[in-house]
């Protein structure tokens, strides 16, 4: 049919209501904040109450001040005007943002999936992850399902296969080096790379390993190979080899090595072959020189060895035989994916 004015609703509507806990007090606190008491209907016992100062009651924000205070055993509410609810459902993106006020409770009032489309180019940062620790620059993050969020900041796997363990490095003459603890049993292939230069012509460079206690190992002997290749002067070559079945003092490395600090660094690259002995009883190692001797021939030089003895070695010690080194630069790496 015909009407004048505003389409009716056709849905049910309802107003605000609020219903008090009464005690004797003349003092309540309103659901909502209102301007003035002419925003309320108030009711006690059912009986409809006259708003205004020198009245039944005034109230302002969500203070509500009665002229008298109630008895435990009375009935209050209050009916908010202008604050009609009805189910009438908005059409279809007829609600604006500027019809919003306030904020969005996100906690329960949003639920689903967020649509990709809508989330922002570079929006989402390192503080909005949930990530289970503190990053550190270099790091990668990792899946890890266990830990908070599933994600870890982790160190990202060395490029070469080498995860870097200690350096040692020195400038003042000493006769041995130390290298503690570089052995453990996260890896069971070690690589080292040493420079080392001398203050004596003729020395040797040994090698022996260590224990925890950090003393060294030698009483069952170190068996070791050494080849080499020389050149000399003329550029004509020669070759010449060494060995030792049982040496306790130590596998030798190189020897009559030259002093000249310009010409002469011992640069060398040794692997330790499960030194924590997981598979084999004795201890493996190889290596590969290249030096001065000090009959100024350039050599080149491969070594292999073994130690026969049943121990977890924890580190090395390489030395002299009776002179100093002036300078040394150890690295130590262990070979990821070696069985670790």
């Amino acid at each position: 049919m015909a009407y004048i004015g505003n389409i009716p609703a056709e849905k049910f509507t309802s107003v605000d209501i609020q219903n008090f806990t009464v005690s004797a007090t003349a003092n309540y606190t309103l659901d909502r904040p209102v301007a003035n008491e002419n925003e309320i209907e108030l009711f006690i016992n059912n009986v409809r109450q006259h708003p205004g100062s020198g009245k039944a009651y005034t109230a302002s924000g969500t203070a509500l001040t009665l002229s008298e205070a109630t008895a435990g055993t009375d009935t209050m509410y209050c009916v908010y005007q202008g604050k009609a609810r009805q189910t009438v459902t908005p059409a279809t993106s007829s609600v604006t943002n500027a019809m919003l006020a306030g904020s969005i409770d996100l906690t329960s009032k949003v639920t689903g999936a967020l649509p990709q489309a809508n989330i922002a180019d570079q929006a989402i940062n390192e503080a909005k992850l949930q990530i289970s620790n503190a990053p550190t620059n270099g790091y990668m993050l990792t899946a890890q399902s266990g830990n908070t969020g599933g994600l870890t900041w982790a160190a990202a796997p060395s490029a070469t296969g080498l995860t870097h363990i200690t350096t040692v490095s020195g400038t003042s003459a000493v006769s041995s080096v130390l290298i503690n603890d570089c052995f453990s049993s996260t890896y069971k292939t070690y690589k080292l790379f040493g420079t080392v230069l001398v203050d004596t012509d003729d020395t040797k460079l040994e090698m022996q390993y260590t224990k925890s206690s950090g003393s060294t190992v030698g009483d069952q002997g170190y068996r070791y190979v050494i080849n080499l290749l020389n050149l000399h002067s003329d550029s004509s070559r020669s070759d010449a080899s060494t060995g030792n079945w049982s040496d306790t003092g130590g596998a030798e490395l190189v020897y009559a090595i030259d002093t000249d600090a310009t010409y002469s660094p011992v640069q060398f690259e040794m692997t330790f072959y499960d030194p924590g002995q997981h598979f084999a009883s004795y201890q493996y190692f190889d290596g590969r020189f290249t030096y001065l001797s000090s009959g100024h021939q350039f050599r080149i030089g491969t070594l292999g060895g073994q130690y026969r003895e049943n121990f977890n070695a924890t580190g090395l010690k390489f030395k002299t035989d009776s002179n100093n080194f002036s300078r040394y630069y150890f690295n130590v790496y262990g070979v990821t994916n070696s069985g670790s």
